[in-house]
């Protein structure tokens, strides 16, 4: 099984910081709100919580990416994924129903792209939700390349 680049791990990173950044501040901001006073020793702790997340945050994508392997077998997408708990999905070919490519402005930095792969098992109608149930960030030339031989092979 293939693992992902580790450049990768600053995609994870840069995700996992922006949520740890908006939970810091909807637990810090209405504490210094409430005592009406934002004290030295407020701004201290706020600095070492958001210091603590940070580097937290970057271990998390760190171990995440280490533990991610993805591999496309003769009968289908195999992938694992996980830091604690390692999730193993396998999606044959011809449950897959969409292949796409989603890039963002770090990813494009970064030179990778996102690709997304749907199934027919993806579709969790609970929520209202139709995800992908495989991701792989992979360099563009590469990732137009996988997804025209999945292509090939699902038609």
């Amino acid at each position: 099984m293939k693992s992902l680049d580790k450049k990768v791990t600053f995609l994870f990173w840069g995700s996992f910081l922006t949520i740890s950044a908006i939970f810091g501040l909807y637990l810090l901001f209405p504490l210094g709100i409430l005592s009406n006073k934002f004290h030295f020793n407020f701004f201290v702790s706020a600095g070492l919580l958001i210091l603590s997340l940070i580097i937290l945050s970057y271990i998390f994508s760190y171990f995440y990416c280490k533990h991610f392997s993805y591999d496309f077998s003769e009968d289908g997408y195999h992938q694992k994924s996980g830091v604690f708990f390692i999730r193993t999905t396998f999606i044959p070919y011809d449950k897959i129903t969409e292949i796409d490519l989603k890039e963002g402005p770090l990813s494009r930095a970064l030179g990778f792209v996102g690709l997304n792969i749907y199934s027919l098992s993806g579709i969790t109608m609970t929520r209202g939700f139709y995800g992908p149930r495989g991701r792989i960030y992979l360099p563009l030339d590469e990732a137009i390349k996988v997804q025209k031989e999945v292509m090939k092979r699902i038609k």
